[in-house]
């Protein structure tokens, strides 16, 4: 027994000369919390609150993050098979720049390309994903490259307001075939500022890590008076097992003060 519970239970009556009065409730294990909370309640309950907030402190940043973390990085994945040059002026990239691009030997293919942004929810936030215009012959090599094919309706055709995403972006936004996205009948994408009817839907062709992406048609975009204003990107494609090598290219030899590399990294 502990000193508290000894004078609890009146064994130093004998000491004080004073016989204390016996509690009704004592215990023999007066260090539990519990025990510890009954005598203390005031200091209990700083105790307690103390804790909880340190607690919160550490986890609802984590909870908070993580998934964000988790989203950046599924948004990243289509920089593990290609680079993204982006000019740094409105209209196409620099001549120059792009000779250069298609010219390197670590370099495949440099594809040109109209950017869209829908927005995708990740709690808390709202997040564009790119939707990105190229030729028929483009789309199809882009799609072998990614390991995607088309799980329900087809792809878009060119010179029309319509455009393919994937399955993981269709989910997030509740969309089906036939619906429609853009300006006017969504106010969430303000990037696209027409109609653009969802024709189909693209699905991984193996287990794996999904896809957020979209397409739509070069020669609308390109054509349309209302993006004619959008910087022309490319989409550089390596050569076979040159992805390190053509991302440090792009990162370090091409003129920076013409346009911005997105590799991953």
């Amino acid at each position: 027994m502990d000193a508290i519970a000894i004078i609890e239970r009146g064994k130093l009556s004998l000491e004080t000369g004073i016989t204390p009065k016996p509690v009704k409730h004592s215990s023999m294990k007066s260090l539990y919390p519990k025990t510890y909370h009954l005598r203390h309640r005031r200091q209990g309950l700083i105790v307690f609150v103390t804790m909880s907030l340190m607690i919160l402190g550490v986890s609802f940043p984590a909870f908070l993050f993580t998934p964000i973390g988790d989203a950046m990085r599924a948004f990243a994945e289509p920089l593990r098979q290609i680079g993204i040059v982006t000019p740094l002026m409105q209209g196409p990239i620099d001549s120059g720049v792009t000779a250069q691009l298609k010219s390197h030997p670590m370099v495949a293919r440099a594809i040109p390309a109209v950017e869209l942004e829908m927005v995708v929810q990740v709690p808390p936030l709202a997040w564009p994903i790119s939707i990105y215009g190229v030729t028929e012959n483009d789309l199809k090599e882009l799609l072998t490259l990614f390991s995607v094919h088309v799980q329900e309706g087809r792809l878009p055709r060119p010179n029309a307001n319509e455009v393919v995403l994937s399955e993981a972006m269709a989910l997030n936004r509740e969309l089906n075939v036939g619906d429609r996205i853009g300006q006017p009948v969504n106010e969430d994408d303000p990037n696209i500022r027409t109609e653009m009817e969802i024709v189909g839907i693209l699905s991984p062709t193996n287990t794996g890590n999904d896809l957020w992406l979209g397409f739509a048609s070069y020669e609308y975009l390109t054509s349309h008076e209302l993006y004619v204003s959008h910087s022309i990107h490319m989409l550089t494609i390596p050569q076979g097992g040159q992805k390190a090598g053509m991302d440090a290219f792009l990162r370090e030899e091409v003129n920076p003060d013409l346009i911005e590399a997105y590799t991953y990294d």
